[in-house]
């Protein structure tokens, strides 16, 4: 974990400092491609923090969530919307199939950080251009069910057997040499779990990855 929060406290460190050494008239291009790198490095330390943080509130036994109705469909939809910002679209094509028209109870932001991960995790380990993604869902008596598979290279059943544990980092992100601390899935479970639902991923070999998320809905 202090590796790599140290890596782009490094990074942002040495960029300031190569900033503070340009003269005044070098040309623009040099600044801009130093000032993104610090950017970059930035935006990945607030996300390491982000985990970090949710991880503690979502271990906290009497930590109180934001707990607020909302439609499935709605929620996936805004979800979706977020998550393809900035994102290059030659890289990525994602399908929200019809969601059941029912609500559940969910902290928005929780939730979002839980289907954010898993589809960062499509687009992370894919082993070809474009990432393809498809979200859907079905009622099951009392609870929904939301599937989100992907076209991946898919998993091993060592990563399956261990993607939830805490630290856990797989073969694929060793080989990819990604960076992480191997908190994502493990995220994802304790968030699904403070929603009252479960959480499993069913995967092979070259035939791509389905997370499933089962979740009670609401009767109110």
């Amino acid at each position: 974990v202090s590796h790599e929060f140290n890596t782009p406290l490094s990074a942002i460190q040495v960029s300031a400092q190569a900033l503070l050494k340009l003269k005044k008239k070098t040309e623009s291009t040099i600044t801009n491609r130093i000032a993104e790198g610090i950017l970059r490095q930035q935006s990945y330390l607030k996300d390491l923090v982000s985990q970090i943080m949710t991880i503690g509130i979502s271990e906290h036994k009497n930590s109180l969530l934001d707990m607020e109705i909302y439609p499935i469909d709605f929620l996936f939809n805004d979800i979706i919307n977020k998550w393809l910002l900035g994102k290059d679209k030659s890289t990525v094509i994602l399908k929200l199939n019809k969601l059941p028209d029912k609500k559940i109870i969910t902290d928005p932001y929780m939730f979002k950080l839980a289907i954010f991960n898993i589809l960062d995790n499509a687009l992370k380990y894919a082993d070809k251009k474009p990432v393809e993604i498809k979200i859907s869902g079905e009622l099951v008596k009392k609870r929904i069910r939301v599937f989100i598979e992907d076209n991946s290279g898919g998993m091993s059943q060592a990563d399956l057997d261990n993607a939830f544990k805490k630290f856990y980092r797989g073969e694929v992100g060793h080989a990819s040499k990604t960076r992480g601390l191997g908190l994502g899935l493990y995220l994802v479970k304790r968030i699904i779990k403070t929603h009252k639902g479960r959480c499993k991923i069913e995967s092979k070999k070259g035939k791509g990855t389905r997370v499933i998320i089962s979740l009670p809905i609401y009767n109110g």
